[in-house]
């Protein structure tokens, strides 16, 4: 169908298409020197149920993984995956949604920077004036971020009693297909690191993790060093 294209980030021969009403589309460009000719064939999409105003678009690496990131006009990031052969969850031709954030605020532009070996994140720009990063870590530094998080939660005050997790999760889904969780707040990790050392022990302990080897697995990834 047709587009009304806002935003577009490509990767090799691979591209990522931001639309103004229809989410985003991943295509794969192909030429052909032989016969001379040019295509651009769409290889999946985000859901078509959701009605999505995408203002930016981009892409994240993890070695050899690959993340597809639309920004929304209600301020939330969604982080989708390409998969060849659909789990039957979405359907076929449809992308993989791996996690929706809430920001707070609408971003309007992404740019994708190599943070470590192997490893490119996004920084966000907000018409506001803020500054987002959106940083992909492996499977055993989440599983370990939110299994903490989880316990800052139950441990910690916060205002008027609110859940800092619940107010991240994008409460203006239009599917009753909720997306995975796969990213957490690293503004609140960082909080871990000035608790006192009482309360970091009695974490620690009921993650049955020494306190050091804790404080070295999660506290670096509660700050970004952009190069």
């Amino acid at each position: 169908g047709s587009l009304c294209m806002t935003s577009m980030s490509n990767i090799k021969n691979f591209m990522l298409f931001g639309d103004l009403r229809k989410g985003v589309d991943f295509c794969q460009w192909k030429e052909e020197p032989s016969t001379g000719t040019r295509t651009i064939r769409r290889l999946s999409r985000s859901p078509p149920s959701m009605n999505m105003t995408v203002l930016a678009c981009e892409f994240v690496i993890h070695q050899k993984s690959l993340g597809l990131v639309a920004l929304d006009h209600k301020g939330n990031v969604h982080l989708y995956q390409y998969t060849p052969h659909s789990d039957g969850r979405e359907g076929d031709q449809i992308l993989r949604s791996c996690a929706t954030f809430a920001m707070g605020v609408p971003c309007r532009s992404a740019l994708r920077l190599q943070t470590d070996p192997g490893v490119q994140s996004l920084l966000m720009a907000s018409g506001t004036g803020e500054i987002f990063c959106c940083r992909p870590i492996d499977d055993q530094a989440y599983r370990t971020i939110t299994t903490l998080l989880g316990m800052l939660f139950t441990r910690l005050p916060f205002r008027c009693g609110l859940n800092p997790r619940a107010y991240r999760s994008d409460a203006s889904r239009g599917t009753l297909l909720a997306p995975r969780k796969n990213i957490e707040d690293a503004v609140l990790l960082k909080s871990f690191a000035f608790l006192s050392q009482p309360l970091q022990n009695s974490i620690a302990e009921k993650m049955r993790l020494p306190l050091p080897a804790l404080m070295r697995a999660t506290v670096p990834y509660g700050s970004n060093v952009l190069g």
